[in-house]
């Protein structure tokens, strides 16, 4: 039965290799213009710590997309805490152009 379910596997793994799109085509199809965020929520667990949650997220601005992917500003935040009462608050601010 493991055979069986490895080779499915193995089988699944190789469709999706050789059907995947060129990485580069997609990203020069598409620049980005003006601002862009994007947050994912932190969970975890530590037995030292305790329980984490919490939130990051990045907000970037292109531009007018000229200089596309590299960006013009971005702004890193992060926002964590854990039930052993330490946590994480930090704001993070990277230019290109200043």
């Amino acid at each position: 039965m493991k055979r069986y379910i490895f080779f499915i596997l193995y089988l699944f793994n190789t469709v999706l290799l050789f059907s995947q799109q060129d990485v580069d085509t997609v990203i020069t199809k598409k620049t980005k213009k003006g601002w862009s965020f994007g947050a994912i929520p932190v969970i975890g667990y530590d037995s030292d710590i305790g329980f984490q949650y919490g939130v990051l997220g990045n907000i970037y601005h292109y531009g007018d997309g000229t200089i596309y992917p590299d960006f013009k500003h971005s702004i890193y935040l992060e926002f964590s805490h854990t039930t052993g009462g330490s946590g994480i608050n930090m704001i993070n601010y990277d230019s290109g152009v200043l």
